[in-house]
């Protein structure tokens, strides 16, 4: 059983090497002009990309720190100041990841408009 994963192990290494030898290949072979199109592109998945991952990593940790707050008032346990400290760096945490998560979305609403609006002035 040992080889059997060793052989698979070394038949999905050489397979990923021969997947990157080819994608060189194609790009080395690819005219500039696609080139430019393809990065660009590339550019345009990966701003849109990291908007989506910082309001989605926003929402996660202001998720977790709500849930701190919800086990703190379920908590069956005796009051100590820690507790009383954590629940508040909680709260505050929650409260600030949300709003810069809805920071960002606004503004990005906002850009996206602004820029539609330059174009239809440009335009006329």
């Amino acid at each position: 059983m040992e080889v059997v994963k060793y052989v698979i192990t070394a038949a999905s290494f050489l397979g990923s090497l021969a997947g990157i030898f080819n994608a060189v290949k194609g790009w080395i072979l690819t005219p500039p002009g696609d080139r430019r199109k393809v990065l660009k592109g590339i550019r345009t998945a990966a701003a849109k990309a990291s908007v989506v991952i910082a309001v989605l990593l926003a929402a996660v940790v202001s998720g977790v720190n709500v849930w701190e707050v919800v086990r703190f008032g379920i908590s069956t346990d005796p009051l100590t100041r820690g507790a009383v400290l954590m629940l508040l760096v909680n709260i505050w945490n929650s409260m600030i990841y949300l709003f810069f998560a809805t920071v960002i979305l606004v503004t990005k609403a906002a850009i996206k408009r602004r820029d539609m609006t330059y174009a239809i002035h440009s335009q006329t």
